[in-house]
């Protein structure tokens, strides 16, 4: 089926196929593809299929409206099937409409059972004393914005604390005026929390190096 005028061609979308691992960012990915299409009111129940006010005589602008509606379906359709990896299609058999398609993937991928799994993989989740902390950092973040994708909407206060439980015990004592309650320091957010973290990070990583350059010599002294 030709596209529409104006309207971007499938194939020059670059989404790798979902797979068993990568639903949330499959899911962000195909939604912003939808939407680029106009399509995405076919997901989420904004352009329901049109009803005919009198089934037996429906006026021309009716069908005119009802084949419109079956053709964008079919390529939201279009879209999702083809961006599904052959291991992941039997979650798309019996669907009709593009909705149920996606409800269907919904439900194997959002089950209470996975929201269980990230929640521990949350709390689960701790640095090291050798962890990389901007790293350890964007998992943390993945992870609650894959649980709030997945309908979970942890409170940016439980985040905090979560974030703050997951570092190491050398950080204890550089957190605690952000656990006081009633203390300026506990009221912000987590975006400023992460903030906060990586430029105190980057302070302790200079220390080091700093230590490190006056022992240098002072070691080499002790061979001459």
């Amino acid at each position: 089926m030709s596209e529409s005028s104006g309207q971007t061609p499938l194939w020059l979308y670059k989404i790798e196929p979902l797979r068993d691992d990568n639903w949330i960012t499959w899911k962000i990915k195909i939604e912003a593809i939808l939407d680029d299409r106009g399509l995405e009111g076919h997901i989420d129940g904004a352009k329901p299929k049109p009803v005919f006010a009198d089934a037996q005589h429906p006026t021309e602008q009716e069908r005119a409206a009802l084949e419109q509606w079956q053709m964008d379906d079919e390529k939201a359709q279009t879209t999702i099937k083809s961006s599904v990896h052959d291991t992941q299609a039997i979650h798309l058999s019996g669907a009709s409409t593009a909705r149920q398609l996606w409800e269907q993937l919904k439900a194997v991928k959002e089950s209470r059972g996975q929201i269980l799994a990230w929640r521990r993989k949350l709390y689960g989740t701790s640095a090291k004393k050798t962890t990389d902390i901007p790293t350890h950092l964007n998992k943390m973040r993945q992870i609650v914005e894959t649980l709030r994708l997945m309908g979970d909407d942890i409170s940016d206060r439980e985040y905090k604390y979560a974030l703050m439980q997951s570092l190491p015990r050398s950080w204890e004592q550089f957190l605690i005026i952000y656990t006081q309650p009633g203390a300026t320091a506990s009221n912000i957010t987590s975006y400023e929390l992460h903030g906060i973290l990586l430029e105190e990070d980057r302070r302790r990583k200079e220390r080091d190096d700093e230590e490190d350059d006056e022992t240098y010599p002072l070691a080499c002294k002790a061979n001459w």
